[in-house]
């Protein structure tokens, strides 16, 4: 035999068993999840005491019902039928179960079981693959229902098998290369070492690699397994897949370092290159997308096709397909770990208003315990190893004239540029393509990050109104500078806003019979009081969008429709009622009973020049605190929060925004109160008992607060509003119109109530749309200054006091349609607006002091 043979043989062998080895730490690697494990279903103990049985109907893979002679059953009986099927337990018994082997045919089919409860609440649970649990339970109105798990499947398997087999053969032509290397040298330990340095990259990504996982693990509460490949894996076993990837990437730089043939591995090059953007999207959304696998094949494709756009844009600029390729996936892996943290802390993939508090962001992390999901872990196991793979390639150097560079780097930008502008205003902008800004996570589940990201990125642009002129806004900003409104020498009131959770008046509307007006308190305050309503943009939900109205008297009209400003245009310096009372020597005050990571407002109030901000850990958290039901913060401990505020306030006046928690829904059907909807409901009533029933409790408590002020010996002001109509508005709806035929002007208003302890102008029935409500406010307060962008407010009230997304009236109550006087108004508002919106300090002065 030759010394070539022998090396050879020598090489494969050592290369089996080290890939063997590794292999073999991996519980549930490729085949042996069939050949290792069991699936076990078992009758948990007794959930109630009327728990006494637990009856199987079939088990099916696939369309194949499962044999129950091939299974280990113990404390469950079959019945007298062919099959043997149904299957139950006569009451609980300890170390019942029912195992077997799953079947190869689970390679392409999910396993499911039908089963039945009785007569309610029994549990079993179905164990797979090491530390799968299903828990199965019925609580429909037959007690029956089905469970269905998908195992291990045939591409899994094959995806593993193949790792381990490339790893051995290419692991064998490192060997083999570098044992002929040391044989065939005098210095076989200088020529070791020198031989090694190629690979040193290699090593240090590997070394990198491990370093980041155990960081990540970390961040993650569960430890137990993850999911790889759809098969659980242990955190040793995925250092053993990696060290697997190292091994094959070794021998691919081996391949490449003595290839003969330019031309063959320049395709392969391109290959690669071609298939990076898939597999960077595919880890990216792996690391927080539990919906990734069904989305649908265009979104895939649209979502390569803006990291391939990328990923060229890389290569025309440093004419390195390696190097574009590994930028490429590092976005990704970054990308969507990033989401995954953010979904944690903020409930909200990654955004492009998230960019610019990147700082606010970095100091907020030195406080916070970052956690993540297992998926990330696992997309960054993904990344590390498609990374050896692709790091592992050479190329040739491509020697190319400036002129020729200058070239491609034009056809390509101007290429980049056609297809940016054209899917901005052609595609996204004319065609209304938007992503859901209440919830991103929806939009992003279904079409992907890089889509979504860009398209909400596109969406957000602002540009000038027609006609922009800043010479002509300013001109107009000092015109309204030196505009006297009001009377400025009496004594700065306190300032109260309460932004009441779903505040909504539906009494004596319509054909709805309540049994007392749930408002009533509300409604009766009449003396130094201001009773009507405001028109908001929002329906059933969108808080923070009237939050945003109220403290800028901005109108969402400005924004592209279905903008969520707090997410995407408040920047610090951004204007404020806060800002504008602060230059008066007030010191503001907000709070808002709930998470602070809601909306970003822990980094929104501080742009918007809140000084002193408290949330829900800043509250009394006692069990009593709570409203039963729902379990969100009851308005009576909101307002004594309020109280406690004004008794310890300094000696400037005080600016307090509330924005309460307790209406919130969902709603309970077929609650029992005092305040009763007396219309027939039907079996479920949506509802609607509950929440007349809370807005009484809201208003016994405004009530209270009231009575505190009525003796407060500072001049103090309170208004009280409605962000938004309650998600079960329909139902209400549905009884007040007896069918449900209601327009914009029934649903998006909520009452305004306006008190002071002192004497004030009274009014009734004021109409006006939430952008003018803090203008009209400080107008009727007295002693306050207004900035020049509120004066301008208050004149655009008197022609049309209506202006939200969904309506805006003139003042002699027509809805305004196409009106060109209105469009020419409106027109110079959003130049105002604009502006302001470009951030530039010269616009503080109108929009953030008080005027003359």
């Amino acid at each position: 035999m030759s010394r070539e043979r022998k090396i050879k043989i020598f090489s494969f062998i050592i290369s089996l068993i080290v890939i063997l080895f590794l292999q073999s730490f991996i519980k549930d690697f490729s085949f042996k999840a069939f050949t290792n494990e069991e699936i076990i279903i078992e009758q948990t103990s007794n959930i109630t005491k009327d728990s006494d049985n637990f009856k199987i109907y079939s088990i099916y893979i696939g369309d194949k019902l499962l044999n129950l002679d091939n299974m280990d059953i113990k404390g469950w009986e079959k019945s007298n039928t062919e099959t043997g099927y149904p299957i139950k337990t006569n009451g609980y018994s300890e170390g019942n179960h029912i195992k077997f082997k799953p079947p190869l045919k689970l390679l392409f089919d999910d396993l499911t079981v039908n089963f039945a409860t009785n007569p309610a609440y029994s549990q079993a649970v179905m164990t797979y693959l090491t530390d799968h649990t299903m828990t199965m339970y019925a609580n429909s109105s037959d007690n029956q229902s089905y469970v269905d798990i998908s195992y291990t499947g045939l591409v899994s398997v094959l995806i593993q098998t193949l790792i381990a087999i490339l790893a051995i053969g290419f692991f064998y032509i490192f060997l083999y290369s570098l044992i002929n290397k040391l044989i065939a040298s005098k210095n076989p330990i200088k020529k070791l070492a020198y031989g090694l340095k190629d690979y040193i990259i290699d090593f240090v990504i590997l070394a990198i690699s491990i370093f980041g996982m155990y960081k990540i693990k970390d961040h993650i509460s569960n430890t137990g397994t993850f999911t790889v490949f759809s098969t659980p894996y242990t955190f040793n076993d995925m250092i053993a897949l990696i060290l697997m990837v190292f091994l094959l990437s070794l021998g691919i730089r081996s391949v490449y370092k003595n290839r003969k043939d330019d031309k063959k591995y320049s395709i392969v090059n391109w290959i690669l290159f071609v298939i990076n953007p898939f597999v960077s999207f595919y880890i990216l959304e792996s690391a927080y997308n539990p919906e990734f696998m069904s989305m649908e094949i265009v979104y895939i494709l649209i979502n390569a096709l803006i990291l391939f756009l990328i990923q060229v844009l890389l290569y025309i600029v440093s004419r390195k397909k390696r190097l574009s390729m590994v930028l490429v996936l590092l976005i990704s892996i970054a990308f969507g770990i990033a989401n995954d943290a953010l979904f944690i802390l903020r409930d909200s993939p990654l955004i492009p208003a998230f960019l610019s508090s990147l700082g606010v962001a970095a100091d907020v992390a030195k406080e916070t315990t970052i956690a993540l999901n297992p998926m990330s872990l696992m997309a960054y196991l993904l990344a590390s190893m498609w990374l050896l793979i692709i790091i592992s390639i050479k190329e040739a150097k491509i020697n190319i004239s400036k002129l020729s560079y200058l070239k491609q780097f034009i056809a390509y930008s101007t290429v980049f540029a056609i297809i940016l502008v054209t899917s901005i205003n052609y595609f996204i902008k004319q065609n209304g393509v938007g992503v859901n800004l209440w919830r991103p996570s929806i939009t992003y589940y279904v079409e992907g990050s890089p889509y979504s990201f860009y398209r909400i990125f596109a969406n957000q642009i602002i540009t000038a109104p027609k006609g922009y002129d800043e010479k002509e806004v300013k001109n107009t900003l000092e015109e309204y500078y030196n505009k006297d409104i009001g009377e400025k020498d009496n004594k700065k009131p306190n300032i109260i806003i309460i932004q009441s959770e779903a505040l909504a008046d539906y009494y004596g509307k319509g054909n709805l019979e309540i049994s007392e007006n749930p408002i009533g308190f509300q409604r009766s305050l009449d003396e130094n009081a201001i009773q009507g309503n405001v028109y908001v943009s929002v329906l059933g939900g969108g808080t923070v969008n009237s939050e945003y109205e109220a403290l800028t008297s901005i109108p969402l009209t400005f924004f592209p429709l279905g903008a969520y400003p707090f997410q995407q245009y408040v920047k610090d310096g951004h204007t404020s009622v806060a800002r504008v009372l602060e230059d008066q020597g007030y010191e503001t005050f907000i709070t808002h009973p709930n998470k602070p990571t809601n909306y970003s407002r822990q980094e929104v109030w501080p742009n918007l020049g809140f000084k002193n901000i408290d949330f829900i850990d800043d509250y009394n958290n006692e069990s009593d605190s709570f409203m039963p039901l729902s379990g969100f913060m009851k308005d009576s401990v909101a307002y004594d929060m309020i109280i406690d505020k004004y008794e310890n306030k300094s000696e400037k006046p005080l600016f307090y925004y509330l924005v309460s928690m307790q209406n919130h829904g969902g709603y309970v059907s077929n609650y029992e109160g005092d305040v009763k909807v007396e219309n027939p409901t039907g079996i479920d009533d949506q509802g609607v008992n509950q929440y007349v029933n809370l807005v009484k409790e809201s208003d016994k408590d405004l009530e209270r607060l009231v009575e505190y002020f009525k003796n407060y010996d500072e001049p103090t002001i309170i208004a009280i509003f409605g962000d938004h109509q309650p998600q079960n508005y329909d139902a209400f709806m549905n009884l007040i119109k007896d069918g449900g035929d209601y327009t914009n002007a029934d649903v998006f208003d909520t009452p305004l109530t306006i008190w002071a302890n002192y004497d004030i102008e009274e009014e009734k029935d004021v109409n006006i749309s939430l952008n003018y409500l803090t203008p009209y406010l400080l107008e009727k307060a007295g002693g306050i200054k207004l900035s020049a962008y509120q004066k301008y407010m208050l004149d655009m009230k008197d022609d049309y006091p209506i202006i939200s997304t969904k309506q805006i009236y003139d003042k002699n109550g027509q809805e305004v349609n196409d009106d060109s006087e209105f469009e020419e108004r409106n027109n110079k508002l959003n130049s105002l607006i604009y502006y302001e919106m470009k951030q530039d300090t010269k616009s503080s002065k109108y929009f953030n002091e008080a005027s003359k």
